[in-house]
């Protein structure tokens, strides 16, 4: 891949980190220029968000927020919260899943 497309996607991706979904904007970029597989380039790109995620909650448990001691029981009651499965929610008598 061309050094200026690289560039150029991640010029883009920066500059539209703070709009909504504009983490995925670079990997719309890279399709457009180099035809990089979209659903593999958002995935990594998924990946990552939650990564940033996951380091920022570990540093808020280390280092705390001084006097909000809180916020460290908090955190790791919210992680360590399994998230439950909803069964699917069928329509009445149209087996479709209702929106």
């Amino acid at each position: 891949m061309p050094f200026n497309a690289r560039l150029f996607s991640f010029a883009g991706g920066e500059a539209t980190r703070f709009l909504p979904i504009g983490n995925y904007f670079e990997n719309y970029l890279l399709t457009a220029a180099e035809g990089v597989d979209f659903g593999f380039s958002s995935a990594v790109t998924t990946v990552t968000v939650l990564l940033e995620v996951a380091v920022s909650l570990t540093g808020l448990v280390i280092l705390g927020l001084g006097n909000w001691w809180w916020i460290r029981p908090l955190i790791l009651l919210g992680c360590a919260r399994p998230i439950p499965a909803r069964p699917p929610c069928r329509a009445a008598g149209t087996g479709l899943a209702a929106p």
